[in-house]
C-alpha cells in the first residue's frame, strides 16, 4: 500500500518537472526565432576627419550616425586620459567641427559612447618643423 502511495504522489511531480522542463525548451527554441536586424543598422558610427591646423589648434569634423535618438556621448582625452572635450547629443546625425589646442598633443582619442556600445578612433599627432632656405643670386 505504501509503495502505491509513493508512486501516486511521485507520478504528478515527475509530470510538473517534465512539463516545466518543457516549457523552458520552447521558451528557449521560441527566442531564437525572433529576427535581429542587420548589425550594420544598429551600430553607431563615428567618423574623424583631421582638416588642419588654425593657428594653434588641431581642427577635425566629426560626425555621428545612430539608430536612434538616445543619448550619445562623445569625450575626447589626450595620451594621459586627460579629457579635452565633452559633449552629448541626441540626434540621429550630427556634425561638428572641434577645435582642440595643440599644445603638448601627442595623441588623441575620440570614443563615442552610447546604448549600444563604444565606439573609439585614436590619433597620433607628429610636429615637424622645416627650415626653408631659399638662396638668390646677386646681380650688380
Amino acid at each position: 500500500m505504501k509503495a502505491k502511495r509513493k508512486s501516486a504522489f511521485l507520478k504528478p511531480f515527475i509530470a510538473t518537472v517534465v512539463l516545466s522542463a518543457g516549457a523552458l525548451f520552447y521558451n528557449g527554441v521560441h527566442a531564437q526565432t525572433v529576427k535581429e536586424q542587420p548589425s550594420a543598422e544598429r551600430k553607431t558610427a563615428l567618423m574623424v576627419d583631421f582638416k588642419g591646423m588654425k593657428k594653434e589648434y588641431l581642427v577635425f569634423d566629426v560626425n555621428l550616425n545612430q539608430p536612434n535618438e538616445r543619448k550619445t556621448v562623445l569625450r575626447i582625452t589626450d595620451q594621459d586620459n586627460y579629457q579635452l572635450y565633452y559633449e552629448s547629443f541626441f540626434k540621429y546625425n550630427s556634425q561638428k567641427r572641434i577645435l582642440i589646442p595643440a599644445e603638448d598633443i601627442e595623441k588623441l582619442t575620440f570614443s563615442l559612447y552610447s546604448s549600444k556600445g563604444e565606439v573609439k578612433k585614436a590619433f597620433t599627432v607628429d610636429y615637424e618643423l622645416k627650415e626653408i632656405v631659399q638662396v638668390n643670386e646677386l646681380t650688380d
